[in-house]
């Protein structure tokens, strides 16, 4: 054997087509096919080589029709299907649901689904190969948000059609917290969960009880195998002891900016999150103070992360208040968001320049633009959007 020479058939043996054929679009398999007879026999020899596809476009912004992409000959071959971002309807996903062999199936961020019509046409009795469905997760989740936000919007009832199926996985389970047990005096309807609880408490260092639940799906789906034991563990092939709570289960006691979390015990009557910006949501103590400013100029508070043309010193209405006193006439421009720009356009057009200097109204906005004139920010903010 050791003075066998290397052939090509010996060096593209079953084992190094099988595993790269999962990086590989089916067009570029097709078109590897076409390159001579000897890669021809061995990839129509080899089962398996479409075992797991992957259909999903490179750039989201350009989703792409399925029906465009893939045979039904290499459909009835495949066992893992990927159709994230594709544009993808519920009844094109029926006939793949029970016309094929499809084990895993990934529907994240596919355009056309009616998630209703989704929760009808789940394989709740009817036979089916399906093992998994990948649609809840987040391809970019955020810290231990796992869940993207589309998909709590309808919450209650993905709760109720999850419990249904019962042979099926998914990327998330319903809520097991406390709060959702019938005799809670606060009692909240089933819902799927959207955070996941990673490591202990940060008080107690306690772990939350994770045995006995139902088995949930690691994004993404795995490249090598196409079985419901590998699709539900980790990158180093561990089951995820993770605990999984819906968001109104964990409000106040879980940090959206760095997923540190608290039991219920050790909140008790304390408030460990507070809410000082919108978009950042419940943040704890060492969260909000990396990203909350006061301003130099108008003493009002400002998020750094969101407030948009503001630094460390001035939030972005005072910013663009200094500047405009500025020479540059595009120093300016750099602070100024789309509703501070209407603003000051409309400051130039209905005012001389010399009034900017004898009119008491005038001068007061040129003495600088922030927390202590919300109005003006507010009148801005709504002639831009009438203006949009």
């Amino acid at each position: 054997m050791a003075n066998t020479p290397l052939t090509l058939s010996i060096i593209l043996s079953n084992d190094l087509l099988l595993s790269t054929a999962p990086y590989l679009h089916p067009k570029d398999i097709s078109a590897l096919s076409l390159t001579n007879k000897l890669i021809n026999s061995l990839l129509a020899s080899a089962q398996g080589v479409y075992r797991h596809i992957d259909l999903s476009p490179e750039k989201k912004e350009k989703p792409q029709d399925v029906q465009k992409l893939v045979s039904p000959t290499i459909l009835s071959a495949t066992r893992t299907l990927v159709l994230d971002f594709t544009l993808v309807t519920v009844p094109q996903l029926e006939s793949i649901i029970y016309s094929s062999n499809i084990t895993l199936l990934s529907i994240r961020g596919c355009k056309g689904i009616d998630e209703r019509a989704l929760m009808t046409h789940l394989p709740s009795e009817r036979s089916t190969k399906l093992k998994g469905i990948y649609y809840f997760t987040d391809p970019a989740p955020t810290t231990s948000r796992f869940v993207q936000k589309p998909a709590t919007k309808l919450s209650n009832e993905w709760a109720l059609a999850i419990s249904n199926c019962k042979d099926i996985c998914f990327d998330t389970r319903v809520c097991r917290g406390s709060k959702h047990q019938i005799d809670e005096d606060d009692y909240i309807e089933p819902r799927i969960s959207e955070i996941k609880l990673e490591g202990g408490c940060s008080g107690c260092g306690l772990n939350p009880p994770s045995q006995g639940l139902p088995n949930v799906l690691v994004a993404p789906a795995p490249l090598h195998s196409s079985t419901i034991k590998a699709a539900c563990k980790g990158v180093d092939g561990n089951p995820i002891a993770d605990a999984l709570r819906c968001e109104l289960c964990v409000r106040e006691r879980w940090c959206g900016g760095c997923g540190k979390w608290w039991c219920e015990s050790c909140v008790a009557d304390k408030k460990l999150v507070t809410r000082t910006c919108f978009e950042c949501g419940f943040q704890c103590g060492e969260c909000t103070a990396a990203a909350s400013r006061i301003c130099k100029s108008c003493k009002g508070g400002y998020c750094i992360a969101h407030n948009e043309g503001a630094d460390d010193i001035q939030c972005e209405w005072c910013n663009a208040s200094s500047a405009r006193r500025g020479t540059s006439a595009t120093a300016s421009n750099a602070f100024l968001t789309s509703a501070a720009t209407s603003y000051y356009a409309m400051i130039q057009q209905t005012r001389p320049a010399n009034t900017f200097v004898k009119s008491p109204a005038a001068a007061s906005y040129r003495g600088g633009v922030g927390g202590r004139n919300f109005q003006n920010e507010t009148i801005a903010r709504r002639r831009a959007l009438m203006n949009n």
